[in-house]
């Protein structure tokens, strides 16, 4: 019975040895085949665990970006279009059904009429928003200089500051009444304005110029006497010459 129970032993060991070369056969069947499998893919180079991981999530990476440029792509279809002019007289219905009816003179002299009337109502809506704001801005400007302006106290009264000062305010209010419902209404009260105030800011800029004249007479003056030496030195050197 330990005879036997030994051949059963050796028996199965090389079973198992029987085995194991099976598997380290196919172990190297599959490497030479994965071997081949990377040399013809990559060009002879083969990368396996992390790198082969990679290269697979780089190539689904570039696949899907592909895919995403080539479904942003935008198709243009152009096609001629293509008029056919179907006369009305005849007997054809479906020609009938397809004709269209011309649109008669009056008619088109009527809507040509309120289209201009339209336009014109748009323009003289933009004049005098133009107008309004130049206006607006003009009488802010002008109330700031009666009331701070130091120069501009100078030259002007008490009196007609305020009476400036009170043409600028009804002018203000007169503004924002029905009086100035057109363009044409509110040209007419920015000349009036400039008519209140023209002669006291012509002072004022006469004022303001008055230190440049004063240097550019001084500048004449200068050259003047300079010339007068000149000659009253040329004069008397010619006098004394004929002596």
């Amino acid at each position: 019975e330990d005879d036997d129970e030994e051949e059963e032993v050796e028996s199965g060991g090389g079973g198992a040895d029987e085995d194991g070369d099976d598997a380290v056969h196919e172990k190297e069947e599959n490497e030479e085949s994965v071997t081949e499998s990377c040399s013809s893919e990559n060009g002879g180079e083969c990368v396996v665990g992390d790198d082969a991981e990679n290269a697979t999530k780089k190539e689904e990476k570039e696949q899907e970006e592909t895919r995403i440029e080539r479904s942003t792509q935008t198709l243009v279809h152009r096609e001629q279009l293509v008029v056919t002019d179907v006369s009305s007289s005849g007997d054809d219905d479906q020609a009938k059904e397809m004709t269209v009816l011309r649109m008669p003179t009056e008619v088109k002299h009527t809507y040509r009429s309120r289209l201009q009337q339209l336009l014109d109502a748009d323009d003289e809506r933009a004049r005098k928003a133009d107008y309004f704001n130049a206006l607006e801005g003009r009488i802010l400007e002008l109330r700031s200089l009666v009331s701070e302006d130091e120069q501009l106290a100078l030259v002007s009264t008490e009196h007609e500051r305020e009476t400036i000062d009170a043409f600028l305010t009804a002018a203000e209010d007169w503004m924002w009444g029905d009086e100035a419902g057109s363009a044409a209404s509110l040209k007419q009260k920015s000349v009036e304005l400039e008519k209140q105030v023209e002669h006291v800011l012509l002072r004022k800029r006469e004022l303001d110029l008055r230190p440049v004249v004063r240097e550019k007479m001084a500048q004449w003056l200068d050259d003047v006497e300079q010339n007068v030496t000149v000659m009253r030195d040329l004069f008397k050197m010619r006098g004394s010459n004929e002596t």
